[in-house]
């Protein structure tokens, strides 16, 4: 994804998330705060975003709070196992979301179907 473009994108994101900031290599946006329903064992939780600068084809990866639980239950939406290491030792979990992703597509889109993705968020029943 070319700079101009991320920051396009986190600059819009910023408008609805005025605590949100990017990294300097433009390749991270962590929004700090995502409000979440009385489902959840938070009341809030980060967002992080993963973007590939170099591609406009993959979408970004979004990560929460490892110990994000739904009714007290795991999802599989949430999957550890689907996660880099190095992220799992920082505490963040891959939040498992699947987009058709296009160079059209644009980075408060994404935003936009993470957090309604999160919000429908359900556990796993065995």
């Amino acid at each position: 994804m070319r700079e101009e473009k991320i920051m396009k994108g986190f600059n819009k994101i910023q408008m609805a998330f005025p605590d949100a900031w990017i990294s300097r290599t433009k390749d991270l946006i962590l929004i700090p705060e995502i409000r979440l329903p009385s489902k959840f064992n938070l009341p809030s939780i980060p967002l992080l975003m993963k973007i590939d600068n170099y591609s406009d084809y993959k979408a970004p990866d979004a990560y929460v709070d490892r110990r994000l639980r739904v009714h007290g239950r795991r999802s599989t939406h949430l999957d550890e196992a689907l996660t880099e290491p190095e992220m799992l030792y920082k505490n963040w979990v891959k939040l498992c979301v699947q987009v058709n992703w296009s160079p059209k597509n644009t980075l408060e889109e994404f935003v936009i179907l993470a957090l309604k993705f999160l919000k429908d968020l359900e556990p796993e029943y065995y």
